[in-house]
Order: structure tokens, then sequence, then C-alpha cells
């Protein structure tokens, strides 16, 4: 079976896609999460939401310039995974560390 011509404008909105789609899950299921933790909106509330999402951002970006900047796919698929489980898990992780700290 022959391999198909690489088109990086496809894998440019594969990759942005991935980064955008794992962030908004994220930023979401953070929000969810610490909303459950606490139920009253103090400071340390605001301070624990923007944190870990602020610190996403640029993590992101750079996952997005790593790919973007090869020419070939081998390996997304696994990274692609990881950065979909890190998505879902760390909000977890971070609400019961608020919550065991606060």
């Amino acid at each position: 079976m022959a391999s198909q011509p690489f088109d990086h404008d496809v894998w440019k909105r594969r990759v942005s896609n991935t980064c955008a789609g794992a962030l908004v899950v994220f930023a979401l299921l953070h929000i969810l999460c610490l909303a459950a933790a606490s139920g009253h909106a103090a400071v340390s509330h605001m301070i624990a939401l923007v944190v870990p999402v602020a610190a996403a951002i640029p993590l992101m970006a750079r996952f997005e310039a790593h790919w973007l900047a090869r020419r070939d796919a081998s390996g997304f698929r696994g990274a692609a995974a990881l950065l979909w489980v890190a998505a879902v898990v760390v909000p977890f992780l971070w609400s019961g560390l608020y919550r065991l700290i606060g």
C-alpha cells in the first residue's frame, strides 16, 4: 500500500484541532471539578482556577509548535493520546489537591 503524500494544511489543522480540543476539555473539567470541590467563590478558588489554565496554554502552544515543525506524523497518535489523558486526569488531580489543602 503506497503512503499518501504529506499535506501540510491537513496536518496543521489536525494538530491545531487536537490542541484546541484538549485545552477546552481541560478548562471545562477544571472549572467543574473545582466548583464541586469548593462551594464558595474565594480568592484562593479563583487562583486555583486560573493558574493551571494559564500554565496549560503555553504547554499547548509548545506541543503544537513541536508537531507543526515536524514533517512526519510518526509518534503523533501516542503524543495526542497522552495529551488527552492529561487533559482529562489533571483537573481531577488538581481539584483533589485543592480540596486536600483547602
